[in-house]
């Protein structure tokens, strides 16, 4: 896993601040729309995107020596099969525009809202993004239950948290609709 610290740098003898960093939750059925609000809001902070996709079937926990392993949810689970990592990477390169700031891909593991909790904590990101929780009665059920990863993140940690709906446009159209009001305004 590849970790991410921004430091401050000099230039011109005035100290500039580290890029801010903006932790998606993104996962291979996730809405596209949360990787292109994400990117178009990293584009207009100018912040770095750590896109966090999170292995569900897998805990981490520490071996005898205190270092840190992965273990499977359900030990008697002979199928050990690996995350699509390569999946959701492919994926965010389909979706995203060219021309966003840099971004990485971190697969972690566990429940997804301590997962992207952690990775926001571990990189002192500015905010945490995540897509609504789905319509379907499968998702509604699932947030009964255990409560949506959005909900989770709102009342569990004290960065910001980006709910972004499945059905966004606004903060990506490329500004037409400001445009176009403004350029009404001025005649």
């Amino acid at each position: 896993m590849t970790t991410l610290t921004p430091e401050p740098s000099v230039e011109s003898g005035a100290l500039t601040a580290p890029l801010p960093l903006i932790v998606v939750g993104f996962s291979v059925d996730a809405a596209d729309t949360v990787a292109r609000v994400a990117a178009d809001l990293a584009q207009r902070l100018g912040a770095e995107l750590v896109f966090a996709a999170v292995d569900e079937t897998r805990h981490t926990t520490t071996d005898r020596d205190g270092n840190p392993v992965e273990a499977p949810n359900d030990p008697d689970d002979a199928d050990d099969v690996p995350f699509p990592a390569h999946s959701v990477e492919t994926r965010l390169q389909q979706v995203l525009p060219g021309e966003i700031p840099r971004w990485t891909l971190r697969v972690v593991t566990g429940d997804p809202a301590s997962a992207l909790a952690q990775v926001a904590d571990d990189l002192e990101a500015a905010l945490i993004g995540v897509g609504a929780s789905g319509h379907g009665v499968t998702d509604r059920v699932r947030d009964l239950v255990t409560g949506s990863v959005a909900d989770h993140l709102i009342r569990h940690q004290r960065r910001p948290v980006l709910v972004v709906p499945r059905n966004a446009t606004a903060l990506f159209d490329g500004g037409s609709r400001r445009r176009a009001h403004h350029e009404s305004i001025d005649r």
